[in-house]
């Protein structure tokens, strides 16, 4: 956890009267860290990954699978978008073993 977070979560816990505006703050942090993490994931494995850390959005061919992501509005989910199949939503760890079976059935094709 980075000193600025630990921080915020001190200044809501001590000054109730901030919280509203602090904890949106808190929130956003985990969605780009999700976001971020799902990138990293990609990167390790394939090239020409794409990735805006500023509006958590990204791209990337995996071996014939195009993807998009993004985080979830109403929560810290990653949510992927995969050409000619619906969104994917969940954990970066659980949406990355999705895409990586449906990689290994497309393969067997």
């Amino acid at each position: 956890m980075s000193d600025l977070r630990k921080k915020l979560i001190r200044l809501a816990h001590e000054q109730p009267e901030l919280r509203e505006h602090v904890l949106p703050l808190l929130k956003v942090s985990n969605e780009e860290n999700e976001a971020s993490e799902f990138a990293a994931m990609v990167k390790k494995k394939y090239r020409g990954v794409k990735f805006n850390p500023k509006t958590g959005q990204g791209s990337a061919n995996l071996g014939g699978v195009k993807i998009t992501w993004g985080v979830s509005g109403n929560d810290s989910a990653v949510v992927v978008m995969t050409e000619g199949l619906g969104p994917l939503k969940g954990s970066p760890e659980d949406v990355w073993k999705v895409l990586e079976a449906i990689k290994k059935a497309l393969n067997r094709l």
